[in-house]
């Protein structure tokens, strides 16, 4: 409840603030740059003790009311000068990162140094070639980066990326807490990396082909890879939060995540920065459909990739996601028959039928001549805690095919129809079943479909009789009944498919009690006519047939 309450009250001071300062003060100036030890800012960037700034490029800009300097700077004894196309793309980049930091609201900057270092760095990731790295200590008067002069970059676009994304970082640092950027290597990459993509993807309109993360993406989407357990590739996750609530609403929502790397943690904070699972579902729907674009509107490059399908054609209990945060879609076949679906969590997943959204149905009837049922797609994403099931369980409770070997039905059968007159109750009585001296049963309603289908709703019966001198009560209980019928020539066939009863007897103070699974086949002679159904059983044993009179609803 408080970390809710925390992410609430830190993304309306977001969206109300002008600008945010670092809790330090800082000079206007940014650091003498000829100082000693002024190299050994800069991470990975060697001989800093031979090195001699020349800067290169300043850019002024504001931060809370302050002066500050975004500046490009080299080392006068390089051995390759930086050259003329990088220093423009770096200035581009620069120009492009502070341009948009200023039109942002409640985040703050301190003094940017970018040293462009003749070299690369001694170290790579799972991208190969480290491209630039910052030191967003905090407490400091300016954020350096060391960009890398012989990495090996694509284009010049892709250097006005990195440099942009990296100034982003800087940003991070200077408005979030130092508890929340500690996570980084420990839990919170996805969303310091993913942000500052998706911030220089903003900042540099037509970026697409530098800052689209759609093939990284997807693979990890495969491999069901969770949101928070990625790094860069979580962009495009970023991409569609801008575009949804807006830059502001993406700066609240990385304002909101956790202190603590752990996985509950992010969990944690993930659930309170976007509370409604709905949005977490409208994401994986807008991903599934290839709806994702870049700031500039472009779609992004790599479609989603193929999902395995589900395919019902029995009873099944089926994982949709096999831990928080993991996205999955794909189609979905319900095989021909009457369906009943149970969703746990509830809310965890949508079905698309006939084009449009809409929670997972209770039930679903599926026949070969039912274009509704068929071309579903769903969208699954869990928001719950780790450890708990993310399943839907889809249940066949009327398969299709013959009743009785007989596939025809009569359409007088077919409508909502409650019992009148005759039927067990009354047949008991007449009969002296059981020397019953009372019985009740609330009342017997069935419903009857052109596709041969039935269901009843449950139904309660209460009895007492007395036998030599002992006072039996009992009471039992349906929970309904759905199947499949066929009539022909007079003939009734009823097939159930599911439904129970309960029965309980108590006399002498012990308690009997029966359970009875889905009843068998069973054959009945009737007749219809208009809004009288009369159906007629065979008891058997010389004792008179049971008749029961239905009248339609």
């Amino acid at each position: 409840m408080w970390q809710s309450i925390l992410a609430s009250v830190w993304a309306l001071a977001l969206g109300l603030a002008s600008g945010a300062a670092p809790a330090f003060a800082i000079d206007p100036s940014p650091p003498d740059c000829l100082a000693g030890g002024y190299g050994a800012t800069f991470l990975e960037a060697p001989h800093a003790a031979e090195f001699e700034c020349h800067t290169r490029y300043q850019r002024p800009f504001t931060s809370a009311g302050a002066p500050r300097i975004a500046r490009i700077i080299d080392d006068v004894h390089a051995e390759n000068p930086t050259p003329p196309a990088t220093l423009a793309a770096l200035r581009r980049g620069v120009d492009a990162a502070i341009a948009t930091f200023s039109s942002l609201r409640g985040v703050a900057l301190p003094h940017v140094a970018i040293l462009a270092f003749d070299g690369i760095s001694p170290r790579a990731d799972a991208r190969g070639e480290i491209q630039a790295v910052t030191n967003g200590s905090f407490g400091t008067a300016e954020c350096t980066i060391t960009y890398y002069n012989r990495a090996g970059m694509l284009n010049d676009l892709e250097i006005s990326v990195t440099v942009a994304h990296e100034i982003f970082h800087c940003m991070q640092y200077a408005t979030l807490s130092a508890a929340q950027m500690n996570t980084y290597d420990a839990g919170g990459d996805w969303w310091i990396e993913g942000a500052a993509e998706a911030l220089a993807d903003l900042a540099l309109p037509g970026s697409g082909e530098i800052t689209d993360r759609s093939d990284t993406f997807g693979a990890a989407v495969r491999a069901h890879t969770p949101l928070n357990a990625m790094t860069h590739q979580s962009a495009p996750f970023f991409q569609w939060l801008i575009a949804k609530k807006g830059v502001q609403g993406m700066l609240s929502f990385q304002a909101a995540m956790a202190s603590a790397g752990s996985a509950a943690a992010q969990h944690a904070a993930m659930r309170a920065a976007m509370p409604d699972a709905a949005d977490w579902l409208d994401f994986v729907k807008a991903y599934s459909e290839n709806a994702l674009t870049g700031a500039d509107g472009a779609p992004l490059r790599d479609p989603a990739p193929n999902m395995p399908s589900l395919d019902f054609t029995a009873t099944r209990d089926v994982a949709l996601t096999p831990a928080p945060f993991v996205l999955n879609y794909g189609d979905v076949t319900y095989h021909c028959g009457a369906w009943r679906n149970s969703l746990a969590p509830a809310g965890m997943a949508a079905l698309k039928a006939a084009g449009v959204w809409g929670d997972w149905p209770e039930s679903i009837e599926s026949f070969e001549d039912d274009a509704a049922s068929s071309a579903l797609r769903f969208a699954a994403l869990n928001t719950g805690a780790e450890g708990a099931r993310h399943h839907l369980i889809a249940t066949l409770e009327t398969p299709c095919g013959a009743c009785a070997e007989v596939e025809t039905i009569d359409a007088c059968l077919v409508g909502a129809w409650v019992m009148t007159g005759g039927g067990p109750v009354e047949w008991m009585r007449a009969n002296g079943m059981g020397r019953l001296m009372d019985i009740e049963a609330s009342e017997m309603a069935m419903q009857m479909t052109a596709r041969g289908t039935f269901t009843t709703q449950p139904v309660t019966v209460q009895g007492q009789s007395t036998d030599s001198d002992v006072v039996v009560t009992g009471d039992g209980a349906s929970t309904g009944s759905t199947g499949k019928f066929s009539a022909q020539d007079g003939v009734l066939n009823i097939c159930p498919s599911a439904g129970s009863v309960t029965a309980r007897a108590t006399a002498d103070g012990r308690t009997y009690a029966n359970f009875f699974e889905t009843a068998q086949e069973m054959t009945l002679g009737y007749t219809c006519a208009g809004a009288t159904l009369t159906t007629t059983i065979e008891i058997g044993s010389g004792l008179p047939p049971m008749q029961s009179v239905f009248t339609r609803q």
